[in-house]
């Protein structure tokens, strides 16, 4: 038995013979969104304690407090901003009114046509899986706008959700560049979909592009739960990742630009939070890890 599988058995029998000391609670409803980041309570990337899993309280609610057990990390990864060919490149993160947005910024005229500069930023909200069992069914919604919206540069957007171990279910996909890419529009491996139409932008190559038509994807609701992309019901999870990526296929003659996507829900229901043991509990959790590497040798022993 793995060192993850001990701990999961060790928390599903702590919180089904302590439940009714409250060390263990069943979260009906939760938004990272609307109850967290939203209120102002994300201040940035970080571990936050938002859920007490001997209360069932929640980050808002009156009488909460932390139980000492971070449930959330959430991180934030750049690629390719900086100064090229005579424009600056940025990308930022933070709260934007009910929702937690990436923004892109391309300051200064390009020097050729279609200079191809990519950039990118990535959003990882992580589970504590100590502190919270998810399953796939207990992801409500995880939806996006703006994420593939017309315009004079080419904006696209990945979506995955994660392992227990904060990895893709499958790899990252490769969006190439705009004159090559075929779009998918929609899944792309298991737990993995995205937007990339490439109808967004008109005229790349000319001195002055102009903007087409939103993809159909533009809001992520095609795939917005895991079942939609084909992970079953009682799969963990660990984690979202939302990877925003831009192409700057600007003319000469046109200006500056800036675009943005947003996380505008995060909905968990009926998942699990677990509270720190009472040292009673701990040495109870230890008979049990105990156990489970005596039954694994005894198997051994068998199998010699």
């Amino acid at each position: 038995m793995s060192l993850f599988a001990t701990r999961l058995l060790a928390a599903a029998v702590f919180c089904t013979v302590f439940a009714s000391a409250a060390h263990c609670s069943i979260i009906t409803s939760f938004d990272f969104i609307d109850q967290f980041v939203a209120t102002g309570a994300y201040t940035g990337v970080g571990q936050y304690d938002v859920i007490n899993g001997h209360t069932g309280l929640v980050t808002g609610e009156a009488g909460f407090t932390g139980d000492g057990l971070h449930d959330f990390t959430v991180s934030v990864s750049t690629f390719g901003v900086g100064r090229f060919g005579g424009v600056t490149y940025n990308a930022s993160d933070g709260r934007a009114g009910s929702g937690l947005r990436s923004s892109f910024l391309a300051n200064g005229s390009v020097e050729t046509n279609n200079p191809g500069h990519r950039w990118s930023q990535q959003i990882d909200i992580l589970f504590n899986v100590n502190s919270l069992t998810v399953e796939a069914r207990d992801i409500a919604v995880f939806s996006i706008s703006s994420a593939n919206s017309r315009g004079n540069l080419w904006e696209s957007t990945i979506v995955q959700y994660l392992d227990v171990a904060g990895n893709p279910f499958s790899p990252i996909p490769v969006i190439g560049s705009y004159l090559t890419h075929s779009a998918i529009n929609g899944q792309n491996g298991l737990g993995t979909a995205q937007a990339d139409s490439t109808g967004t932008v008109l005229g790349v190559g000319t001195d002055s592009v102009s903007q087409g038509t939103d993809g159909a994807n533009n809001a992520t609701s095609a795939f917005d739960t895991p079942a939609k992309l084909g992970i079953s019901d009682l799969t963990l999870i660990g984690g979202v990742r939302f990877i925003h990526l831009m192409e700057d296929v600007r003319g000469v003659n046109n200006g500056n630009s800036s675009f943005t996507a947003t996380i505008n829900k995060f909905q968990l229901s009926n998942f699990e939070a677990n509270a720190v043991p009472e040292p009673s509990a701990i040495a109870f959790l230890g008979g049990i890890g105990f156990l489970a590497v005596f039954v694994r040798r005894r198997r051994n022993s068998k199998s010699a």
